[in-house]
């Protein structure tokens, strides 16, 4: 629409020859409409080109599988032509009607378009591109604060190491049996440098158990009814080395330790978050029981506690945890290892798995990589509001050359006027280039607000998260007032630089 009226008055003098031959109203109005359409249906099938070319790109990115079926799928193909006829008829509507309008007899005196009408399309684009550039700084300004939320994620200190960590699955019986055994042979190993066997690995879902902490006071426990002292706790099952393993920090007492024979039995560690909301006075040393799944509880004394780990996405609150040493339930073996040469440990790690668990495959993975899947969606949705975000300031940047055009066309005789009088080429590109600055700032100023409500629900979804600050705003502002100035200079720069004979003749 922005490009069709923009160009109105180039063909403004053939609108008024055809009416001049005898055409009406709406055999103008039919000729633009149908240029239109073929504009439209030009542009779906060269769409529907790069669609087929980019869907499995685009499958990778999103996790999905899509195809473009059109003859298999009738009700795509339908919505597919329903959204041509609309492009078509909305793009050209207006111009066409505008165009339509024309007097021959103004437009063939003086190859112009002026009055009312002119103001209408002018006042219109210039609506079209502060909605165009608003939608551009909207999503300049999401695509800013997704990333800075991706890389809040990234820096975030999580309370434990998932760096150089391996995991390696327990399945089958006799792996499970054998946990010792295994974890044994791989610390044999110069590049390991730790190993412990874990019911959970950081990024999986922590069960919430029963457990009773016999020294607490009734009235601390809330929730809970007079006289019931048993307790939901998130449990993770460990073995002696999970703190050196994973990294944990003990902030009170001391870890698990083979120095001391009890731990297996009675120790417990627990987190500060679980400190907090059971309000525990000096909790080293405390009692404590741990009640899921057995006839007798395993009572002991909690010998130490660790600082809070993110054991689930920053989408959550660290919540209450409880670590245990409980082989019965271990379905992993984590390695740390401490080389860069991974292949060739890997291969090795396999190789003594086998000799213990020989009739189940070798399967492992990364904890760095697991725990990143946790932020997949966030990531995808980066990447394709980026995408979004360069593909609105392309569609942007034309409807500002659009306007441009419009512009400088209606004011070339007032640009060879001014050359004449001594303007030099700087002061007519502000003439020109001004106007869209106050367009593009009031573009930013319509974007802020609901950029703001929504970035800030979608942050809202995150217990842990970076701050929408006033510095994204003004950097959105500088890049969009960039942008748009890029687009314009060149127009201004070759109107400028024009011959002001020819614009004074121009008719």
């Amino acid at each position: 629409m922005n490009l069709a009226t923009a160009r109105s008055a180039k063909r403004s003098r053939e609108v008024g020859v055809r009416k001049v031959m005898g055409a009406n109203k709406s055999n103008i109005f039919n000729q633009f409409m149908a240029e239109s359409f073929f504009m439209s249906i030009f542009s779906m099938i060269i769409a529907l080109l790069i669609v087929e070319i980019i869907l499995p790109s685009f499958n990778l990115l999103i996790g999905k599988q899509l195809d473009l079926s059109l003859l298999l799928n009738i009700p795509l193909t339908i919505s597919i032509i329903i959204i041509c006829i609309l492009v078509g008829f909305l793009s050209g509507s207006y111009p066409a009607f505008f165009l339509s309008n024309f007097k021959p007899l103004s437009v063939l005196k003086s190859n112009t378009i002026s009055g009312t009408g002119n103001k209408t399309t002018l006042y219109l684009r210039r609506g079209l591109v502060i909605f165009q550039f608003a939608i551009s700084a909207f999503l300049i300004i999401g695509s800013i604060t997704v990333y800075k939320q991706l890389m809040f994620i990234q820096e975030k200190n999580l309370g434990f190491d998932k760096e150089q960590v391996m995991v390696i699955n327990l399945s089958g019986r006799n792996a499970r049996e054998n946990v010792e055994v295994l974890k044994n042979d791989f610390l044999s190993m110069p590049e390991i440098l730790s190993a412990c066997a874990t019911s959970v690995i950081p990024g999986e879902r922590v069960h919430i158990l029963t457990v009773r902490i016999p020294d607490i006071a009734e009235d601390n426990i809330e929730g809970n009814e007079e006289g019931d002292d048993v307790l939901g706790m998130r449990v993770m099952n460990a073995d002696i080395d999970v703190a050196e393993t994973f990294g944990l920090e003990i902030v009170d007492g001391r870890s698990f330790s083979k120095d001391f024979v009890g731990d297996p039995d009675n120790a417990f560690l627990l987190n500060e978050a679980a400190v907090r909301e059971f309000e525990l006075e000096n909790p080293v040393g405390k009692r404590f029981e741990y009640l899921y799944g057995l006839e007798e509880p395993k009572a002991g004394h909690i010998v130490g506690i660790v600082k809070d780990f993110h054991y689930a996405s920053l989408h959550t609150e660290v919540e209450p945890v409880m670590i245990h040493i409980f082989p019965r339930f271990y379905r992993y073996i984590s390695v740390k290892l401490k080389t860069d040469n991974v292949q060739e440990v890997v291969k090795t790690v396999e190789e003594k798995w086998k000799k213990v668990s020989s009739d189940i495959p070798f399967d492992y993975f990364f904890l760095d990589a697991s725990y990143d899947n946790l932020y997949k969606s966030e990531m995808n949705m980066g990447k394709i509001v980026t995408y979004f975000t360069a593909l609105a300031i392309l569609i942007a940047c034309l409807g500002l050359f659009g306007l441009a055009s419009y512009i400088t066309e209606q004011r070339t005789k007032e640009i060879g006027i001014r050359k004449v009088m001594g303007a030099s080429i700087i002061s007519i590109m502000k003439t020109l280039s001004k106007e869209f600055v106050v367009l593009v700032i009031i573009a930013n100023i319509i974007a802020w607000i609901p950029a703001w409500y929504f970035l800030n629900n979608w942050l809202g979804g995150f217990a842990f998260r970076t701050n929408i600050s006033l510095h994204v705003f003004a950097i959105t502002a500088v890049v969009s007032l960039f942008i748009a100035l890029l687009t314009v200079s060149s127009l201004a720069w070759k109107t400028a630089k024009a011959n002001p004979v020819d614009a004074l003749k121009y008719e």
